[in-house]
């Protein structure tokens, strides 16, 4: 699912229409109610988020729509994932940072770890640093989320490299993290471009 402007005041109607049909969508489909469900909810994408008077209002409705998707799907045996860039990590927000805010509502993390280098100054390690040491710190699950697609900088997509070396990737964090038990594993973001990725 996706979404960015419903965190303006203006859409939070729709908001509510859409957490009736994940409502009615569970209750009519047994099968829906054992599957987690991954929110893909980005709401500084939306040109409002840089106005400081607005920024203010569009956080608190975010956070507040996380916890009432939370306490829709709450009777179900499911999990709600929430794909998380890298910067709510330094984001602060009522002392602590906007990371710990999601962290705090959701069951499991999708770390945007978007960057083709394993290791070194600007490889994956230090880039989801900062957020990993705090999910740990909660007692959080998270994924990896590594990206597929065709766009720049370079540096943060396995386009170019191709689908041998996104695998290795997969295999190195797999390996770095196997006695973390918080690792849930990697996503790949998404699948047609990782369908049309060159073989090596």
């Amino acid at each position: 699912m996706s979404a960015a402007s419903y965190a303006l005041d203006e859409n939070q109607d729709e908001w509510d229409s859409l957490l009736e049909e994940v409502s009615t969508f569970l209750a009519e489909n047994s099968w829906a109610q054992d599957v987690d469900w991954m929110l893909d909810y980005e709401p500084y994408i939306i040109e409002q988020w840089d106005d400081e008077n607005l920024q203010p209002g569009i956080i608190e409705n975010f956070l507040g729509d996380l916890q009432e998707f939370k306490n829709v799907i709450a009777p179900y045996n499911v999990n709600l994932v929430l794909d998380v860039p890298i910067f709510y990590s330094i984001f602060e927000y009522q002392n602590a940072t906007l990371l710990h805010a999601v962290a705090n509502i959701v069951d499991e993390i999708l770390l945007m770890s978007y960057r083709d280098a394993f290791d070194g100054d600007d490889g994956i390690l230090s880039f989801i640093d900062n957020s990993v040491n705090i999910l740990v710190a909660l007692n959080k699950p998270f994924y990896l989320a590594l990206e597929t697609q065709n766009i720049d900088p370079v540096k943060i997509t396995f386009f170019e490299e191709g689908r041998a070396a996104l695998h290795a990737m997969i295999d190195q964090l797999d390996l770095y993290f196997a006695g973390q038990d918080l690792y849930q594993g990697t996503a790949v973001h998404y699948l047609h471009p990782y369908l049309n990725l060159i073989p090596e």
